[in-house]
């Protein structure tokens, strides 16, 4: 069932978007495919030789939270150093007694390197996207060691050049200065283009407000719906259901 409103329809088909930009972590993929958070963490952890299980690392997390933690997927850390504390913090509610002062950043760069799985609608959406003439992007926060896995799984459908890692220009959503530097490297306005993303605030808001895009695009795969829409901003819940706003 789709989740558009007519409304909100019949204003893009007025407008002029000529590229679009996707997130990439929850958006297009996701570590590990449909698992847990903790199950996830789990993975990383024990890669790096910490073997806590999915079940003490979802005990961590909940008194995290407890504890004044960021509460939801839209407050969750955006910037390297807010990531690597996250871990610190995270580690020391497992009761990690000695926390080595460069394994917070091994954890940030070897989260990409884990298993990235497409989500079922990507490429269907990107192929029809792409055919229609859109140029497509990538704008993530995200480590450097995530461009492997974004180039291996979709490099055929968008240039390399049109994927924007933050750490990369040491840029993160939602500061405006990185839509815009999207908007120039994909050879566009800002005006002309569009973000769909997982974070309702970061994503869908930000880009609109602080990036000056035409548009934003909350997808919420979770369904969620506990969110008032201001002007320029959609909710989806499948990727491809933003097929009948652009085309």
């Amino acid at each position: 069932m789709l989740t558009f409103q007519v409304g909100r329809i019949d204003k893009m088909k007025n407008s002029r978007i000529t590229a679009v930009f996707f997130d990439w972590d929850m958006t297009l993929a996701r570590i590990l495919g449909d698992v847990p958070t903790s199950q996830r963490l789990a993975a990383l952890f024990q890669r790096h030789g910490l073997p806590y299980t999915a079940a003490q690392i979802e005990s961590a997390l909940h008194q995290y939270y407890l504890n004044g933690g960021k509460q939801s997927k839209q407050q969750k850390p955006q910037k390297p150093s807010e990531i690597i504390q996250f871990y610190h913090n995270l580690l020391a509610h497992l009761g990690q007694e000695e926390i080595p002062q460069n394994l917070g950043r091994q954890l940030y760069e070897g989260y990409a390197l884990l298993p990235n799985l497409l989500y079922d609608d990507v490429l269907p959406t990107l192929t029809r996207l792409h055919t229609q003439g859109f140029r497509l992007g990538i704008l993530s926060n995200h480590s450097k060691t995530a461009r492997q896995a974004m180039e291996s799984l979709v490099g055929y459908l968008i240039e390399p050049e049109h994927i924007i890692i933050s750490e990369e220009i040491n840029l993160h959503k939602p500061d405006g200065r990185i839509f815009h530097y999207a908007a120039e490297k994909i050879g566009v306005p800002p005006q002309e283009c569009t973000l769909i993303g997982d974070n309702f605030d970061v994503d869908a808001i930000g880009s609109v407000t602080a990036g000056g895009f035409a548009h934003g695009f909350w997808l919420d795969r979770e369904n969620e719906n506990a969110r008032e829409l201001p002007d320029f901003v959609s909710r989806v819940v499948r990727l491809d259901e933003v097929l009948d706003y652009l085309l």
